[in-house]
């Protein structure tokens, strides 16, 4: 299990990136939970194909996971919350927590060698060389698709009847399985995310929501003549338009991000589309319309700060309006954020590469250890999440605490979670609650979780909006680079990564011409390795849809 801990320390410093490092995170729709039907559900036993809770068990089983902020704020760590009992209560297995603090402290414990029986972390993002150097290191335990059938049926169920690269994601290239991944219930569920501008600007000055470069720069104009205007966008958030493929469109550009077509490998950055959009960025500076201080402060949007800028719809709408309407924030009552869609090309179509949840699978994958002595239970266990029961606990957790049902039988969460008494945002109190919000895991996100969270009239316009990307077909998939490059790929992906960015920002202050997009720029990036890059990332996803 030791044999490299050499390797294993090393994802200490190299974990953040070595997969999809120029590619934003992000299915079909999956069969949503029944509210009604799973009214009584956690009360009593629970049956499921060939499983049953809770579990008629006295053994323990340990977990590692990240202390997550939102929870941490509150209980600590997880351990202490409402959710984390009810977890063991409803499941019949007692669980032992291992917290660690953050990536570090995770990759710590695996270099100990005293493993606990269940992981929950982000090994295509956080382990250095991905999944299947996990596995060869002793850090993860592969589950056969027999075991899967046997023990949790649940979790086969949702794979089987999603998305087809659900089954893809969570497979090595040798057909096992990694663990148990946290899964979004539907495409409105993955686009979460996106710019935002001003609503009670638009409102005054008789605008509409931008979605075209002419009616954007509009905006951002007649931003310039509010007293007190810093900037109308400021430039630390061009990474969003850009990567994302928020802006790009007009260009004729899917995302400057990683991205596919048709399994063919891209990186936005390098096309020459990108040289049109980053010229247009720098001509926002020359009009005064883009700062270049590369500075951003969140509570500039609250007064004359900046007028559009990049949020989520739950952690950041949510806080937005929740602090608007505090008669003590001053903002007055027509203060409000609209979503705007992805800018539109020549041809009327935004090409919205990515999105927040663009792909089918995502989050924190829970997986098996070699030291976990009873797969059987900690299999049973683990299918918990994907049982309608186990929806209602992940996305809602106790009825009659977190949650009840209305007079139509829709399950609605309590105003403990909606107006917290303490002044917790939403999304802090419902991390004491469940794991939809914050932290993620072994789970199915529903549509059932989402319109309660996005409750207010902004996030509904927003979940409406965004989702309007073509992400399903241009969104790279959890691609897993072959150990023997690893390393070359994340020094590849390291240098690659630094001379983009330091290359944007000389692109918009002017440093670099458009005349250097080809005589330098380029040239640079193959100097440095840009097609043996690309050819270890076509050669993983080559292997990933072949599986």
């Amino acid at each position: 299990m030791r044999k490299n801990v050499r390797r294993i320390l090393g994802a200490v410093l190299a974990g953040a990136m070595i997969l999809g490092t120029m590619a934003a995170c992000g299915a079909e729709e999956v069969a949503n939970s029944d509210s009604a039907a799973v009214e009584s559900s956690v009360e009593g036993s629970v049956e499921t194909a060939g499983v049953t809770y809770p579990l008629d068990t006295d053994e323990t089983l340990t977990i590692a996971m990240i202390n997550d902020k939102p929870v941490a704020a509150v209980s600590k760590d997880i351990t202490a919350t409402p959710f984390a009992k009810a977890w063991q209560e409803y499941t019949g297995v007692t669980i032992e927590f291992v917290i660690c603090e953050d990536n570090n402290a995770m990759n710590l414990l695996f270099a100990d060698g005293n493993l606990p029986d269940i992981v929950i972390w982000t090994p295509y993002s956080a382990y250095a060389g991905g999944p299947q150097a996990a596995i060869e290191d002793g850090i993860i335990s592969p589950i056969t698709r027999e075991e899967l059938e046997q023990y949790a049926p649940d979790y086969v169920a949702v794979l089987d009847n999603g998305h087809p690269d659900l089954n893809r994601t969570y497979k090595t290239d040798d057909g096992v399985y990694i663990g148990f991944g946290q899964i979004p219930a539907s495409k409105e569920m993955r686009s979460a995310s996106g710019m935002l501008v001003r609503g009670d600007w638009l409102d005054e000055w008789g605008m509409e929501v931008p979605d075209t470069i002419e009616e954007l720069e509009a905006y951002l104009t007649k931003s310039l003549e509010v007293e007190g205007m810093q900037t109308p966008f400021q430039s630390s958030h061009l990474l969003a338009p850009a990567e994302y493929g928020y802006w790009t469109s007009p260009f004729g550009l899917v995302a400057a991000a990683l991205y596919q077509v048709d399994g063919q490998v891209h990186c936005g950055y390098a096309e020459p589309e990108y040289k049109d959009f980053i010229m247009w960025a720098r001509s926002l500076v020359e009009k005064g319309l883009m700062d270049t201080s590369f500075t951003y402060l969140e509570n500039t949007v609250y007064g004359d700060g900046t007028a559009v800028w990049h949020a989520s719809i739950g952690s950041g709408i949510g806080t937005y309006m929740a602090y608007a309407e505090d008669p003590t924030s001053g903002l007055g009552e027509n203060w409000h954020v609209r979503p705007m869609p992805s800018l539109k090309g020549e041809d009327g179509v935004a090409r919205a590469g990515y999105a927040f949840y663009s792909k089918p699978a995502g989050g924190r994958i829970a997986w098996l250890t070699p030291q976990c002595d009873n797969r059987e239970l900690a299999l049973q266990f683990l299918n918990y999440g994907y049982t309608e029961a186990g929806k209602m606990l992940f996305n809602f957790c106790v009825e009659g605490e977190s949650y009840f049902y209305d007079e139509n039988g829709d399950a609605r969460y309590t105003d403990w979670i909606t107006h917290n008494p303490d002044g917790l945002s939403m999304q802090y109190a419902m991390a004491q609650y469940n794991r939809a919000a914050v932290g993620g895991g072994p789970m199915v996100q529903t549509d059932e979780y989402a319109r309660n969270y996005f409750w207010r009239p902004e996030q509904q316009e927003a979940n409406k909006i965004w989702p309007d990307n073509m992400g399903e077909e241009y969104t790279m998939p959890e691609f897993t680079v072959d150990p023997a490059d690893a390393a070359e790929y994340a020094r590849l992906a390291a240098d690659i990564k630094t001379y983009m960015e330091e290359s944007r920002v000389k692109f918009v202050t002017g440093e670099y011409t458009a005349d250097d997009f080809e005589a330098v720029y380029i040239p640079t990036l193959k100097d440095m390795g840009l097609d043996r890059y690309l050819e270890i990332i076509q050669e993983a996803c080559d292997r990933f849809y072949a599986r």
